[in-house]
């Protein structure tokens, strides 16, 4: 089963903070599903510097209880790889809270984080051991395919990355099935 490429935009970093973006990608980088989300909090200052989305943007998004079961259908059964899973599975798990919604699907996927993989594969670029998607991408020799810090280019940008890395270990497994070894 192929698997589909998850992203967040976010109010903040801190245990109240909520989606505003979410992209959904296949492995392919086409878009199956994207949205901007009203959040229940106000979006950090910090925040919208990086992906430049303002709480005026949002005044007529929808809300999680609007599109969760939309997301739910778009990731279904496939296996869910995420650039920082732990971060974009917690924030959707805490956006679901503020709406009240257990959202107990969350916690039955199948999730891959592809900054571990990246990290392993690349080396880790920053004091926590791990590498952004920007380092990663660059260590890539990718080009952004669209602006940075918007959920679907960078769900598009994850599932590049995860491919490059794929790529080579198909080639490595080629080499060893040839022989061709040194």
């Amino acid at each position: 089963m192929d698997p589909v490429f998850l992203d967040t935009e976010t109010t903040g970093l801190d245990a109240g903070a909520q989606a505003l973006e979410i992209g959904l990608v296949n492995a392919r980088g086409e878009r199956i599903f994207e949205t901007r989300l009203k959040p229940t909090v106000a979006i950090d200052p910090a925040a919208a510097a990086v992906h430049g989305i303002s709480d005026e943007d949002l005044v007529s998004a929808p809300s999680w209880p609007d599109i969760a079961q939309q997301l739910q259908h778009h990731i279904g059964r496939r296996p869910l790889v995420i650039f920082n899973a732990d971060f974009d599975t917690r924030i959707l798990k805490q956006t679901a809270a503020a709406h009240n919604d257990p959202a107990s699907w969350l916690d039955s996927l199948t999730v891959y984080c592809a900054m571990r993989l990246a990290a392993g594969y690349y080396g880790p670029t920053n004091r926590y051991g791990t590498i952004s998607l920007s380092g990663a991408v660059s260590q890539a020799g990718l080009s952004w395919a669209g602006e940075a810090h918007s959920a679907v280019t960078d769900a598009v940008m994850t599932a590049r990355v995860v491919n490059n890395i794929a790529g080579y270990w198909r080639e490595l497994q080629c080499e060893m099935n040839d022989g061709a070894g040194r």
